[in-house]
């Protein structure tokens, strides 16, 4: 770690450093500490930096860009995933424990979608993974699609605020799963067919959306809610403001929120396609 120290007080401001393995003979703390310091080198002297890790421990940085390379089984295909999350790869890589698996983006689709399957009895046979970026949820669907998983018991969920149309969905398809093969067609539809998404309405973002739909129900939440002025740099602080006030933990939160949102009247249709999907398993498996 000292000759990488070194040559980076070095390099001159814009460069370009590769390191392939950086983690290679180092224990996990002097590996962060080498990257804390990387971090602040690279800011001050605008370099950028490239390494090859195999330590999970650095995906859960957030001062860093992570890609996880995904080779797919039995396939030559590679993929490249965005910030998607350690035990998503693993499952990738690895057997599927339960029956059921909803892959979405984040903590608040994924407490939505706990809420949805609780409702419907089907929470001991269902995995929630977080694929991250929402490009990734093509790229997860191509990749099950070609090593030929079991995809049918496999949906990737959209927020509902980007690539809300067949075409828009289709044309992301393509720059991932790519390839003129005869069925390559049909194959890309086919992945597709796992991709749904929360259904908002046009020009709509999720927290925006909840939290506009929270003020109107009679809880402390909704009072909390009403106390909140519009932000307009940042959309997650809807909600996030929300739970600060209440001064209840992001989980215990997201479960509050989510079971007071259940009973209300735009839930049906904002669930609908994750619902449709549940149904058709539960009955497909017989659970």
């Amino acid at each position: 770690d000292s000759l990488i120290l070194e040559i980076l007080y070095s390099m001159p401001a814009y460069s370009l450093l590769l390191i392939d393995e950086l983690d290679l003979t180092l224990h996990t703390s002097a590996l962060m500490k080498l990257v804390d310091e990387m971090v602040n080198v690279a800011r001050r002297k605008h370099l950028q930096i490239v390494f090859t890790t195999h330590r999970e421990e650095l995906a859960l940085r957030n001062d860093i860009n992570i890609r996880h390379i995904w080779k797919t089984a039995n396939s030559n295909d590679t993929f490249v995933l965005d910030h998607t999350s350690p035990d998503c790869l693993r499952r990738l890589t690895g057997r599927m424990e339960k029956q059921l698996e909803v892959y979405v983006e984040d903590d608040l689709a994924e407490y939505i979608a706990r809420q949805v399957v609780r409702d419907k009895g089907l929470l001991p046979y269902t995995s929630f993974l977080r694929f991250g970026a929402i490009e990734n949820a093509f790229v997860v669907a191509a990749g099950c699609d070609i090593q030929e998983a079991d995809s049918d018991n496999k949906i990737f969920l959209l927020d509902g605020d980007k690539y809300r149309t067949d075409a828009e969905r289709m044309a992301q398809m393509q720059k991932c799963y790519s390839g003129n093969e005869v069925d390559r067609n049909a194959r890309r539809s086919r992945a597709l067919s796992h991709i749904k998404q929360f259904v908002l309405p046009e020009g709509e973002q999720p927290e925006h959306y909840l939290w506009t739909l929270l003020k109107l129900t009679t809880n402390d939440l909704a009072t909390l809610a009403q106390e909140i002025m519009a932000v307009a740099d940042d959309k997650h602080a809807y909600l996030y403001d929300v739970q600060m006030k209440s001064g209840e933990s992001r989980d215990a939160f997201l479960t509050r929120l989510t079971d007071i949102l259940s009973k209300e009247v735009f839930w049906t249709d904002y669930v609908s396609e994750l619902s449709t999907w549940l149904d058709e398993r539960k009955n497909e498996l017989g659970l």
